[in-house]
């Protein structure tokens, strides 16, 4: 596990402003886009883990191809550090 990233900037661009949840393997934190009033979930891998990391994969292929309105839209799939990370819309 890895310490708290509210008030971190995630990616450049990603003010981290609220934790949302927390399981065993990833953290979601609301975050907001740097000049600009858009909030995205970001959901931040918080272990190295080789299923974990696995899982976190397929679970990213799956939203990319999905495209429904009552879906969260996904964004985006990063590395920041050490980190994998996918961004949703909040």
């Amino acid at each position: 596990m890895f310490d708290s990233l509210v008030g971190e900037i995630i990616g450049g661009k990603y003010d981290i402003i609220t934790e949302l949840g927390k399981g065993g393997s990833s953290v979601v934190y609301l975050a907001k886009k740097l000049n600009s009033n858009e909030r995205y979930a970001i959901k931040i891998l918080s272990t190295d883990e080789e299923n974990a990391i696995k899982l976190l994969d397929r679970e990213t292929n799956t939203l990319k191809r999905l495209n429904h309105p009552h879906i969260v839209k996904f964004i985006d799939y990063g590395y920041e550090e050490r980190h994998r990370l996918v961004y949703r819309d909040y």
